[in-house]
C-alpha cells in the first residue's frame, strides 16, 4: 500500500506541477503509464487463460449443478463473443458487435454497478460512520461522483458537475493507475520468484 499510496501522490502532484513536457514529474508519470499499461496487458491476458482453464477444470471436476452452470455461461459466452468477432465483416470494430456488446455486457454492468456505487458511500458511513478522515473523504467523494450523473441536482448547483469529474478524471484514475503499476511491479516480482522456484505454491496450484 505504501507504493500505491507514493505513486498515486506523483500522479496527483504532477497534475498541479508538471505542465512542461520537460518536468521530471511528467517524465515519470509518463514511463510509469508507459510500463504498467504494456504489463497490464499481459497480466489481462495471463489472467483471461488461466480464467478459461478454470471454468474448464470446474465443468470437468465439479459435481455441483450451480458451479457447473455457471462456467458453462461463462465459456459459451466467450465463445459466442469470439465467434461475433469473425462474424461480422470489420470484427470486434464493426458497429454491429459494439452495439451488441453495448446492449448485453455493458449495460449489465452499469446496473450492477448502481448497488455498488450505493452501496460504498453507505459502508463509509455506516461502518466508520465518518469518525476518521480516510471514511469520510471516501464518502463525500462518493456523494459527488454520484451527484454529478444527476440531472436535477446539476441544474441546481452547476458546481456538482465539476468537483465530481474532477474526482473521477483525477484523484480516481491517479489511484487506479497506482494499483495497476503497482500490480504491475507485484507480478514481475512473482514471476521472477517463480521462475526461480521461490514460489512453488501458488504456481503449482494454478498450474496442476
Amino acid at each position: 500500500m505504501y507504493l500505491v499510496s507514493v505513486i498515486a501522490g506523483l500522479f496527483i502532484v504532477e497534475y498541479f506541477f508538471g505542465n512542461q513536457p520537460t518536468n521530471p514529474l511528467t517524465i515519470a508519470k509518463n514511463e510509469l503509464t508507459l510500463w504498467s499499461t504494456v504489463i497490464y496487458g499481459f497480466v489481462l491476458l495471463y489472467s483471461f487463460i488461466f480464467l478459461i482453464m478454470g471454468q474448464v477444470r470446474t465443468v470437468a471436476r465439479e459435481k455441483g449443478p450451480k458451479r457447473i452452470r455457471n462456467s458453462l455461461v461463462c465459456i459459451g459466452a466467450i465463445i459466442f463473443f469470439y465467434t461475433l468477432s469473425y462474424v461480422f465483416p470489420r470484427g470486434p470494430s464493426d458497429p454491429s458487435y459494439q452495439t451488441m456488446y453495448l446492449f448485453l455486457v455493458t449495460y449489465a454492468a452499469a446496473a450492477r454497478s448502481v448497488p455498488w456505487s450505493l452501496g460504498g458511500a453507505y459502508c463509509c458511513y455506516r461502518y466508520l460512520r465518518l469518525t476518521s478522515l480516510e471514511a469520510t473523504v471516501l464518502t463525500v467523494a462518493a456523494l459527488f461522483t454520484m451527484f454529478r450523473g444527476t440531472t436535477v441536482l446539476t441544474l441546481i448547483w452547476p458546481p456538482f458537475y465539476g468537483i465530481g469529474v474532477w474526482i473521477e478524471s483525477v484523484l480516481a484514475t491517479s489511484v487506479i493507475m497506482a494499483f495497476v503499476t503497482a500490480a504491475a511491479i507485484g507480478t514481475i516480482v512473482l514471476t521472477i520468484r517463480g521462475i526461480a522456484g521461490r514460489e512453488p505454491g501458488l504456481i503449482e496450484l494454478e498450474v496442476t
